[in-house]
């Protein structure tokens, strides 16, 4: 990595980590709620609201593992062409 070149991988793997631990309270929390709802203790509406943050809490998740799957790739890109002499396979 050059000099004033931003470590881009590290950074949002760092960010996936903690988003990832931080998603595992939304699981936890729709799973409360699903046994709740399931056992008559918590209305449709609460259900749904607990539903919806779970679900927006793992698409953000999903979306930054997709970033660091690119990043990735072209980390091994560069690192491939930089042991080709500069040919990419």
């Amino acid at each position: 990595m050059s000099l004033g070149e931003v470590d881009t991988l590290n950074l949002l793997a760092e960010k996936l980590d903690n988003l990832f631990k931080d998603s595992q309270g939304y699981y936890e929390s729709f799973l409360d709620a699903n046994n709740l709802f399931k056992q008559g203790k918590m209305t449709e509406k609460e259900f749904f609201e607990k539903l919806g943050d779970y679900t927006v809490a793992y698409s953000a998740l999903e979306f930054l593992a997709v970033k660091v799957i690119f990043e990735l790739k072209k980390a091994l890109d560069r690192a491939g062409a930089g042991g080709m002499g500069g040919t990419q396979s």
